[in-house]
């Protein structure tokens, strides 16, 4: 993993929430709920129990400021497409959707104060060192609403779809993007240089 965005951590760890692992069916049907108050798509509590990972920012109330899933397993972001649509999908990106994890159900609640001024940056960094972690080639996000979207493209810029899908009966707007693994890195640094350019060391 790329040095200065390991180190990074040390910066954006500086804030008043701390990333904690769900494990307990409790837990995660307590992030369920709150995703589906505050995400997009709501999720079933079978691919929580599944995922790779479901992580909470929590303070030292026990509030969650928000939390994400990264999985490798079952995708997400797959489940409004054809095979056709993801076979498509796969070859403009130019890689298997089995090499590929998402990051899916981020949220946070704006609500918790106190959280330091870097704590959304940090929701983001988080979840895509958890999506490295499982030392996959290239990494997914996406989502239904823009403001989430474009979030991700600061890591994530390529696009993998953007047009309409049927979610729960719904047409929505929808966009899949993705990056490699050494690109996602490149890019939030890239980003948080110029967001806070002396804390990214060289």
């Amino acid at each position: 993993m790329n040095r200065k965005f390991v180190v990074l951590r040390r910066f954006l760890s500086r804030v008043s929430v701390s990333p904690l692992e769900l494990v307990t069916v409790d837990d995660l049907i307590r992030f369920k709920n709150a995703y589906d108050s505050l995400g997009d798509v709501p999720v079933d509590l079978p691919y929580l129990l599944s995922a790779d990972k479901v992580v909470v920012l929590e303070n030292d109330k026990g509030e969650w400021f928000g939390g994400y899933a990264v999985n490798a397993g079952r995708l997400r972001y797959l489940d409004g497409f054809s095979p056709e649509q993801v076979r498509e999908m796969e070859i403009k990106g130019g890689f298997s959707m089995a090499d590929a994890p998402e990051i899916t159900c981020i949220w946070r609640n704006d609500k918790i104060k106190g959280a330091g001024q870097m704590a959304p940056i940090f929701l983001y960094y988080s979840s895509v060192s958890d999506a490295l972690a499982l030392e996959k080639a290239f990494v997914i996000g996406g989502s239904v609403k823009q403001q989430v979207w474009e979030n991700f493209e600061k890591a994530l810029p390529h696009e993998l779809f953007y047009g309409k899908v049927i979610i729960d009966g719904k047409t929505e707007m929808g966009k899949v993007v993705f990056n490699s693994k050494d690109g996602i890195q490149e890019c939030f640094l890239e980003y948080m240089e110029r967001l806070v350019p002396s804390k990214v060391k060289t």
